[in-house]
């Protein structure tokens, strides 16, 4: 993430807003201002993190030397945070608002339990592919399965979450006792490892099971969180993922909530805004860029270095579709989906189909300036259009 900045104008900076991007490599921060009465990306910074300074420190770094490069004081020395007051306001002009996203926290390591490969695991794996999840270990029950083994492997690999699931809706005895012994053989397996960190439990599985599954997966043990969710498959042909999906994305942002410096971020956000993802954004981004180009359906792909984020939103449904994928690949749900129409980041051609034309944002400041988009959706559209997202011809 090389120091990078475009100027389009010097002028006053009375209405500037400043959007703070906080990644995995680094930092980046983008100036929006107003220029012949539209907002304009006037500027932007990123520096890389080489582990010598808090994201706190980086960003004030970047702050100073982004406003050094245009004429303009973005950070206040005196309160170590964006100048958003000024004693000064006409020499000194502050910022009219502040956003901040993240994608700092890694993709949550995810172990999945279930009854069979054919059945449980293959739902389970197409349901977690709507969460940023990086599958590090697989269970299903069958005559050998060990929980000394199965112990010592969930003590190595240190998963964040355990998602058990199977079964159908079924409250006969016959068809509850196998995820009985499940539940069983897996709380057995986590009081033996004993990790210092116990993983989030979510339970998925046959609706009938979940209250003596709690109890089995905790075996006494208060320090287990455990969340029991509707079935993913609760009838044959019929999968349920938006709940555990949803669970899992708000999990991951509550990982981000317990850093270190998050507090800090959210008094920087300028008020009605908060703290948002990087992820999210892209996604309120794709399906408002539906409504301003007037598509009947858009895909989006937001590419990172860690994972492509595959994102459908279409007119007349209510939020979007999210897949998340290794940097790329194309999963074959999304292959059905038409062609990609929307990508931020850097994406080298391949790996995914594009529309006759498409709109670019090659250097994946786009989930940043949105943002912004909380409190000046405006500014954010007007910014996007005029010098984010080009548009290109398909190849």
């Amino acid at each position: 993430m090389d120091p990078a900045s475009q100027v389009f104008s010097a002028n006053s900076p009375s209405d500037m807003l400043l959007a703070m991007g906080l990644e995995q490599e680094g930092v980046r921060v983008c100036l929006l201002d107003t220029v012949a009465g539209r907002y304009r990306l006037i500027g932007w910074l990123g520096l890389q993190d080489d582990g010598s300074l808090e994201p706190a420190q980086l960003i004030a770094r970047a702050c100073r030397r982004l406003g050094q490069r245009l004429g303009c004081t973005l950070w206040d020395e005196r309160l170590n945070e964006p100048l958003v007051s000024s004693d000064d306001p006409l020499r000194v002009p502050p910022l009219a608002h502040v956003s901040v996203g993240l994608l700092r926290q890694p993709a949550l390591r995810t172990w999945l339990a279930g009854l069979s490969s054919s059945a449980s695991l293959a739902v389970l794996e197409q349901v977690v592919s709507g969460a940023p999840a990086q599958i590090v270990g697989q269970t299903t029950l069958t005559s050998d399965l060990n929980r000394q083994a199965l112990a010592m492997a969930l003590k190595q690999t240190k998963p964040d979450v355990l998602v058990i699931a199977g079964g159908f809706d079924d409250p006969t005895p016959a068809a509850q006792a196998p995820l009985f012994a499940l539940c069983q053989l897996l709380g057995d397996a986590l009081t033996a490892a004993a990790p210092a960190v116990q993983p989030a439990l979510f339970f998925a599985g046959n609706r009938f099971v979940a209250p003596v599954a709690a109890d089995l997966l905790a075996q006494g043990r208060a320090d287990l969180s455990i969340t029991l969710l509707d079935n993913i498959m609760p009838a044959p042909g019929r999968v349920e993922q938006r709940e555990l999906a949803r669970l899992l994305n708000y999990y991951d942002w509550r990982l981000n909530e317990r850093a270190p410096s998050f507090g800090r971020f959210s008094r920087w956000v300028t008020s009605p805004g908060q703290v948002s993802s990087l992820a999210a954004n892209f996604a309120q981004l794709t399906r408002a860029w539906l409504e301003h180009a007037r598509l009947p359906e858009l895909r989006g792909l937001y590419c990172t270095t860690h994972w492509w984020l595959h994102i459908l939103a279409s007119q007349g449904q209510d939020g979007v579709r999210l897949v998340y994928a290794p940097p790329g690949s194309e999963p074959s749900v999304v292959a059905r989906w038409p062609a990609v129409g929307l990508i931020s980041g850097p994406w080298n051609g391949a790996g995914c189909r594009t529309a006759r034309e498409f709109w670019w944002d090659a250097e994946g400041l786009a989930p940043v300036v949105a943002g912004i988009g909380q409190v000046a959706p405006l500014a954010m559209m007007q910014t996007l259009d005029a010098d984010l997202l080009p548009v290109y011809k398909g190849w």
